[in-house]
């Protein structure tokens, strides 16, 4: 993978055209795609590769100035939804008493 490219830009282009462009310290590929209906981007297989991203793998999505920036993230997993239930029944736990206190760890 190119050095660089590990992150790529979203601009608007239009009412429902998106224009692709990795960030880029060395020449990157540049796509044009179309924002569906239901605000969904379907991502060029060669920028997926690029990015060592698949189906499944959360990223970080941020808006800067007019543009999106979409990275991989490493801790995006962090802030899903199915795991921030689990953060709120731990709480919850917590606050309750339904915990116990160990003495020392396992070794």
């Amino acid at each position: 993978m190119p050095s660089g490219c590990r992150s790529f830009w979203l601009s608007s282009s239009g009412s429902d055209i998106i224009l692709l462009r990795l960030a880029q310290k060395e020449r990157c590929p540049m796509a044009v795609v179309k924002l569906g209906a239901r605000r969904q981007l379907t991502i060029p297989k060669e920028i997926i590769e690029q990015l060592g991203i698949k189906p499944g793998d959360y990223v970080e999505v941020t808006r800067k100035n007019r543009s999106i920036v979409i990275t991989p993230s490493e801790d995006a997993w962090f802030w899903s939804k199915e795991w921030q239930e689990k953060e709120r029944e731990a709480d919850q736990d917590i606050k309750a008493g339904r915990v116990k206190r160990f003495k020392k760890a396992l070794t």
